[in-house]
Parts: structure tokens; sequence; C-alpha cells
């Protein structure tokens, strides 16, 4: 399904089909941007996406010239290094979902947010896969320099929403959080740990992981600032 504000945007239906809808989208406020948007859905066996990539195939004469944006559930990975817990992976789909982004010359953009997309059981040895990603072509790339894609945690379903935003604000990168080796030796390190783990947090697996995280790091860096800060002033006291 695309929704869309008309008052924003202007779309006209391309083509669908089970697994594919393509439409031509015109901004109307804000940017001035033509282009093709692919929404999409994979089947989940190999022989049936086969499908989803001759129609991505058949819509790059359909966008040629223009910028054109792919998103949706591709329901397979590109890579095993894509996906944690499950059985063994689909290595024929992967090559030819790979193949098709190389045949097509489209390319997957960046994303910051969660690492994976869709999870299943986390908290009983389940499984959390990167099936959600948004593509794209070389002039989308040209013409709307500052697309930043975004993959929040989900809330209410088991694949976390994908949010690509067309204008931004540079943001400041914050300090980033440097795991010392040394914090497991400290005498409260395996209580800090036992202790957030313990924690009862409502929600989803992917907001339960990041509460867990989040506060594990707050707690080691406060252990490093107390116990471990100005080392060198330390050393020469003693």
């Amino acid at each position: 399904m695309v929704s869309w504000n008309p008052d924003k945007v202007d779309v006209k239906m391309v083509s669908k089909d089970s697994q594919h809808i393509l439409v031509h989208v015109k901004m109307l406020v804000h940017s001035k941007l033509d282009f093709f948007l692919s929404a999409m859905y994979g089947k989940c066996t190999p022989v049936d996406r086969r499908g989803l990539w001759s129609s991505l195939s058949e819509a790059v004469s359909k966008v040629e010239g223009y910028p054109w944006i792919i998103g949706g559930d591709f329901n397979i990975v590109r890579n095993i290094t894509k996906s944690v817990g499950g059985g063994v992976r689909d290595a024929m789909g992967m090559k030819e979902f790979n193949d098709c982004i190389m045949r097509n010359s489209i390319m997957e953009l960046p994303h910051t947010g969660c690492a994976f997309s869709w999870s299943r059981n986390w908290e009983e040895n389940g499984m959390v896969w990167m099936l959600d990603r948004v593509l794209c072509n070389m002039e989308w790339l040209h013409q709307a320099v500052g697309c930043r894609v975004n993959v929040p945690i989900a809330q209410e379903f088991d694949h976390c929403p994908l949010d690509v935003s067309l204008h931004y604000d540079v943001p400041s990168d914050p300090k980033p959080f440097k795991y010392h080796h040394f914090l497991s030796f400290h005498e409260s390190f395996q209580n800090i740990v036992a202790g957030v783990w313990g924690e009862e947090v409502d929600g989803h697996e992917f907001h339960k992981l990041q509460h867990y995280f989040k506060k594990v790091r707050s707690k080691l860096k406060e252990l490093n600032k107390v116990a471990f800060s100005n080392i060198s002033v330390r050393v020469v006291e003693m």
C-alpha cells in the first residue's frame, strides 16, 4: 500500500503487481523533486521472489533519467552478517538479490538507527534480521542530496519502520563510548551488568535491548570515571 498527502505531493500509479508498486512522485512543497518510488513486499521463498527481481528489472526502463528510490521488506538479507539466529541462510536467495542490485545499477542507502529491522522471539534465543532496506539509483544520489535513512525501534510490530528524510540539519556527532577491557576486572563490574540486565522493561524486544545497552553504557562510563580517572595522578600519589 502507498499513501500520501495530496497537498504536498502529486502521485501517479505506473505499475503494480503482488510484490511491487511503482509510482511517479512530484513534490509540491519545499522541493520540486520529481522522482519514481518503488514500494515492495518480497514473498517468502526464493522462487516467488524471482518475480520481484524481474519486476525491478522491468522498471529500469520506465524510470530512466529520473531519480528512483526503492524501499520495503525484501524478505531476504544481503549477506549472513545481516542476520542473527535462525537456521541455515538462503545462499541462493542472497545471491539473486545481490545480482538484481548489480544488474540494475542500484545501490543501498546507508542508514542510522537499528542494525536489524525484524525480530522474532528475541528473548528466547530467536532471530533478528535486516530484511527491510532502501535502495536507489545514481540519479537519486545526484538530485536528492542530503537524503538520510533511519531505522527507528519497532513499537507495535515485528518490523521496524524505514524513515527517509530529504531535508535535515547536520547533527553534531556524539562522543562514542569506548569499552575498556580493564573495566571487567573491577569488583563491581559483574554486579553492574547483572543488575541492569535483570531490570523489567516493557515494550518490544528492540526497545528492551536498546534500554539495556544504553543503561550498561551509562553505568560503565560512571565506573570508569570514578574508579579509573586520573590514573597518572593516582600513581604518583601512591
